[in-house]
Formats: C-alpha cells, sequence, structure tokens
C-alpha cells in the first residue's frame, strides 16, 4: 500500500494478544515499527500494555 493512502486509512488493534509477557531482544526493532503503524491498540492481557508501553511509549487499552 502506498504511504499517502497508509496515512488515510486508520489502523486499530482491538483484544490482540501478544501470549507472551516479554519478547525475544532480536525482535523488538521489528515489533516497535509495526505498532506504531496502529492508531490506537488495545490488548486483552496487562503484560500486553506493558510491552506497548515499553516498545512505543504509547498507552494501550
Amino acid at each position: 500500500m502506498p504511504a499517502e493512502r497508509r496515512k488515510a486509512v486508520r489502523k486499530i488493534a482491538y483484544a490482540s494478544s501478544f501470549a507472551v509477557a516479554a519478547l525475544p531482544p532480536e525482535l523488538q526493532e521489528r515489533y516497535r515499527a509495526a505498532l506504531l503503524d496502529y492508531d490506537a491498540l488495545s490488548v486483552r492481557e496487562e503484560s500486553g500494555v506493558a510491552l506497548i508501553r515499553g516498545l512505543t511509549g504509547q498507552a494501550a487499552a
């Protein structure tokens, strides 16, 4: 998808799950880049909220 179109489309994740409490260091940058592409994030576990906050500095519900 072209970058111009990506900015026009809102990306929202609802009730997502990481299924882990921590990510391997070699995957953290890949996850960070992917998560920053979302406009809003919602996760099922408190550990997911902590992962998102730690990786992106953004709040998740």
